[in-house]
Parts: C-alpha cells; sequence; structure tokens
C-alpha cells in the first residue's frame, strides 16, 4: 500500500495529544479573517440593523461592527461562510446609496495578501466541485420543490445541504450535483425563481470546516473611540463572539510550541519514513469538532 512513496525503511506513528479547542481555533480565526469584508464611507444615519438588511441576502452574518474611529463612517461585516463574503464583495464591489459610494473590500494582512490564489484552489478542489452555494433565497414564496426543479434542469441534484444551523426554511443553502458541470450550466445562466434572481457562487467551504462555521453567535455591535460597546444578539442563544488579543496570543504560542516539537521529531526520522499525526475530534457543548490528520514521507 506504501510502495508508491519509495522503499520504507521505518515507519513512526506520531500521535499529538493537544487541546482539540485550541486547533480549531487556530482554523477558525483564519476563516475568520477570509468571512470578513470591510464597508465604507457609511451615511452617518446607518445603523448596524441597515448594513444586516443590506448584506443579508449573500449569506447569514456573524457580526456587524461600527467603526466611528475613522474620518467617516465604516463597519467591519463578518459573514459565517466564505461563500457569504465572496458573493458580496464579487456583486458588488461598491454600491450608491444617498448620494454616497460604498466600497466593499477585504482586509489587507500578511494572511490575506494571496487570497484571490487561495479562493482559486478553493474553487478548484475536487471535493467541491459539484457542490453550488444559493443565496437569496426567500422563506416564504421559495419551496424545496420549486428550488429542486429549477436546479435540475441543469442535471440531478445528488444532496441538498442547508448553510445555515436553523430548523426553519433557509435562505441559504448548498445544492450538490451528480456531475460537476452542472455547477458551471448553473452558473453561466443564472437561476431565477418566481421574480427573484438568487445569488450562486461555487462552494468555498471546506467540507470538514463545515461545522466550525457555527462556533460563534451573530451579533451586532458598535464600538466608538471610547471603551464602551453595546452588542445585540440577533440570532438565538448568546454566547461570548471572537477571541480576546490575549487569548490569540496564548493559541499562537501554542501552535509554535506543537510545531517545533513535531519538527524536531520529524528531522530525528531517517529517510522515507512516513510520518502520521492525529489530531482527534471531539463532541464539546452539542458542536461536533472533526479531527485532523497529517501525512508526510521525509524525504531527505
Amino acid at each position: 500500500m506504501l510502495k508508491p512513496y519509495g522503499p520504507l525503511r521505518s515507519v513512526r506513528l506520531l500521535c499529538v495529544c493537544v487541546c482539540v479547542c485550541v486547533c480549531v481555533l487556530q482554523m477558525a480565526l483564519r476563516l475568520k479573517l477570509m468571512c470578513v469584508v470591510f464597508v465604507g464611507p457609511l451615511p452617518h444615519t446607518y445603523t448596524e440593523k441597515n448594513i444586516h438588511t443590506m448584506l443579508k441576502p449573500y449569506g447569514p452574518l456573524r457580526s456587524v461592527r461600527l467603526l466611528y474611529s475613522t474620518h467617516t463612517l465604516h463597519a467591519v461585516v463578518e459573514f459565517q461562510h466564505l461563500e457569504g463574503a465572496h458573493l458580496a464583495v464579487q456583486t458588488h464591489s461598491s454600491l450608491h446609496i444617498q448620494d454616497t459610494t460604498i466600497k466593499l473590500q477585504r482586509p489587507v494582512s500578511a494572511l490575506t495578501l494571496d487570497l484571490e490564489l487561495f479562493l482559486d484552489e478553493l474553487q478548484n478542489d475536487l471535493l467541491n466541485s459539484n457542490v453550488v452555494y444559493v443565496g437569496r433565497l426567500s422563506r416564504r414564496h421559495h419551496h424545496q420543490d420549486d428550488l429542486l426543479k429549477a436546479f435540475s434542469a441543469f442535471g440531478s441534484v445528488y444532496d441538498i445541504t442547508p448553510a445555515e444551523a436553523s430548523e426553519k426554511r433557509q435562505r441559504h443553502t448548498r445544492y450538490k450535483f451528480v456531475h460537476s458541470d452542472s455547477v458551471g450550466g448553473a452558473l453561466d445562466s443564472g437561476v431565477q425563481v418566481g421574480n427573484r434572481k438568487l445569488h450562486l457562487c461555487r462552494s468555498l467551504t471546506p467540507s470538514h470546516m463545515h461545522s466550525w462555521t457555527h462556533t460563534h453567535p451573530a451579533t451586532m455591535e458598535t464600538h466608538r473611540d471610547t471603551a464602551w460597546s453595546e452588542e445585540w444578539t440577533v440570532s438565538e442563544g448568546a454566547e461570548p463572539a471572537g477571541l480576546t488579543c490575549a487569548q490569540d496570543g496564548e493559541m499562537q504560542a501554542v501552535m509554535r510550541r506543537l510545531d517545533r516539537r513535531v519538527g524536531k521529531m520529524f528531522r530525528t526520522m531517517e529517510r522515507d519514513a512516513l510520518s502520521i499525526v492525529i489530531l482527534p475530534g471531539v463532541i464539546r457543548d452539542g458542536v461536533e469538532y472533526p479531527g485532523l490528520c497529517f501525512l508526510q514521507v521525509k524525504q531527505v
């Protein structure tokens, strides 16, 4: 089974037992940054609810935060899924509201410099090649049978997965076709149900990360120049949203120590040895966090 990797002189199993929460938080932080969109300048009369109403057709929002420290009013919007942020920026790089040109742009940091390249890789991921993300559904007028009929025109539908963890009728969902060519047909032609044209894009969220996108509730926040802030919960169940700088620093320090230890063990291995690093999954607070497995054959 392992012959394609070359002659194996030894096989060593490296089981690294670390706090699974730390691993989940690291992945969630990277995903969180990719789901963020800066919106502005905004009319001075705009509130969090106005922004929420403007952007929710593209995907469920995790948080809306107004920034008063800038010269003009801006907002930081975090979507629950990569697809929501991608659709918002792709559809509207700028909006004209109340004689104001509102721009939607990604944050710029060391982690997002190659964002477009990373998004292209996600779009070409074989696991999601036959999956399309659908937004702007109407809970009142769009019934499952009508949607299935509309998408079946492009090919057989294999599965339908809600994008939101809710028992209510969904505003956003994922359609998995039997063949990947059906996705291209749906994107090129567009899908309109009734008098509403739906928002479509290729599925971007890796399949093993879907459950991690619901670890924080959606909130709307107002941050002023002072330390004072208010929060309004817009989804059921209030929990602390996000990480503090101290928690972020501690998590990064733990991951650096883990990386050094695994690297030291890897360097002591013989050539052509197979290393397996296992991070076990866990179920915590009713949420299932999948584990991860890394395999590497030492070449030199």
